[in-house]
Formats: structure tokens, sequence, C-alpha cells
């Protein structure tokens, strides 16, 4: 789990937009509460059974967006995924449903 962690962090660290920034601070083991209360309302939220994705979007240049997902299992956050992506407009078009087969490892469905 910290492995994933680390790679998302060290990932994030090689962009410089308001939400990787953010995302930062974060750390396995945060509450819901106080993952909203560091990056705010999510843009989409999912569930599957006691599992749940909260997805952000931001642009991280002129032309590039950052999309972040914060998995949490119950009430904690138990990992964090990225992407970039290149999009025009607006970032929150290229959100993407959640494939639930493609978890992060050590959050059970």
């Amino acid at each position: 789990m910290r492995l994933i962690l680390t790679f998302i962090l060290a990932t994030l660290i090689t962009s410089c937009s308001l939400i990787n920034q953010k995302a930062l601070t974060l750390h396995v083991g945060m509450g819901k509460a106080e993952v909203s209360k560091i990056m705010g309302p999510p843009n989409r939220r999912s569930f599957n059974g006691t599992t749940e994705a909260w997805q952000y979007a931001d642009f991280t240049s002129k032309d590039q967006c950052s999309y972040i997902t914060a998995w949490f299992k119950e009430e904690n956050l138990a990992a964090l995924t990225s992407r970039q992506e290149t999009r025009l407009k607006d970032c929150s078009k290229g959100i993407q449903d959640i494939d639930w087969t493609q978890i992060p490892m050590g959050i059970d469905k």
C-alpha cells in the first residue's frame, strides 16, 4: 500500500498543479472529512460495497489534466491512483468510470 502511495507521490511531484500539491499532503488512514478538507469535494464519487472512490480533476498546464482517485476502505483513505491526459477544454469530462476490477492491491472489494 505504501508502495502505491510512494509511486503516486513521486509522479505528482513532477507536476505543479494545485490538485497535485494537495494530494501530496494525503496519507493512508486519513478519514473522509480530512481528505475533503484538503482536496475539496470530489468531482465524482463511486461505491462498491464498503469501498468508495473519490475522483478529482484539474489542469496541470494549459492542455494537460491530472486525475486523482482517492480510494477509501470504509471510512479511511487506503490508496491513491493518478493519471495524466491531454485535454483542450474541461478536465472533468475526462473523468472515467471506475473499473472495479482494477482496484489497487490491498483494498478488498
